[in-house]
């Protein structure tokens, strides 16, 4: 989508396809992934949700997309995008665990105590979701992970604490999500200045698990951090706090 908005500010036009039911599903709250396919099809976008590729053809000048439902379209570039898988061959090899990717410890170590593995390849223990292991493709993860490795192989023994943090900048609108949106049972809105607004995901226990915002410019940031240290401190903040532009998150890290 990132690149559907760079080729259309460009002046292409462009149609992206789209298996699953809507645009985002995997990550982003459907209210917001709905205004993030608002905005695309407001700047000229065209996107088919819930239609497979069924057959391209590239004859060297064009390329011709045939649907699973039946619909053709013709283009002078088809850019393809399937995801990411991680390369664990040279680690099975070598005899290491792989759980989604190389299983490391919360110090990034793998079953070998001699061997690290850090960023996109490698699945880990997160702490403040009781340990779930994830695997996540995100620069910020991969940076961070990256020097905790460094420092770790150096009998650091620093365990990796971070929040998951994830934002995509779409024709000026801004999108933040720090946490994991599927670990919360309940949601609270609150919405900010110019239309923007940010999403916040309560577990059962009333603990903020995450927050997800989007609005123009950097208009959520501060609020996505702040939210981000909540997260990181389990805190279980009064829904009605959150939802009330007038409280600022602030006051609430120090309840």
């Amino acid at each position: 989508l990132e690149l559907a908005a760079a080729a259309r500010r460009l002046g292409a036009v462009v149609t992206v396809i789209e298996a699953q039911p809507s645009i985002l599903m995997r990550g982003v709250p459907a209210e917001i992934a709905k205004i993030i396919h608002e905005a695309h099809e407001a700047e000229g976008v065209k996107i088919l949700c819930g239609d497979a590729i069924a057959a391209i053809a590239d004859d060297g000048a064009r390329v011709r997309i045939a649907l699973a439902g039946g619909q053709d379209i013709v283009a002078d570039v088809a850019v393809i995008g399937i995801g990411a898988v991680p390369v664990t061959g040279l680690a099975a090899e070598a005899g290491l665990t792989i759980d989604n990717g190389i299983a490391v410890d919360a110090e990034l170590r793998t079953s070998d105590p001699d061997i690290f593995a850090a960023g996109d390849c490698c699945s880990f223990p997160l702490a403040v979701y009781g340990g779930r292991r994830v695997r996540l493709e995100a620069w910020r993860n991969a940076q961070e992970q990256g020097a905790l490795a460094a420092s770790n192989m150096l009998g650091a023994g620093e365990a990796h604490e971070a929040v998951p943090w994830f934002w995509s900048d779409q024709y000026g609108l801004t999108l933040q999500i720090s946490g994991l949106s599927d670990e919360g049972s309940k949601v609270v809105r609150r919405d900010l200045d110019d239309g923007a607004l940010i999403l916040f995901h309560l577990a059962q226990d009333g603990r903020l698990v995450a927050a997800s915002g989007i609005g123009p410019g950097n208009s959520v940031a501060r609020d996505i951090r702040l939210a981000e240290m909540l997260i990181a401190r389990k805190a279980k903040p009064a829904p009605e706090a959150l939802g009330s532009q007038t409280v600022k998150l602030k006051s609430l890290l120090a309840a």
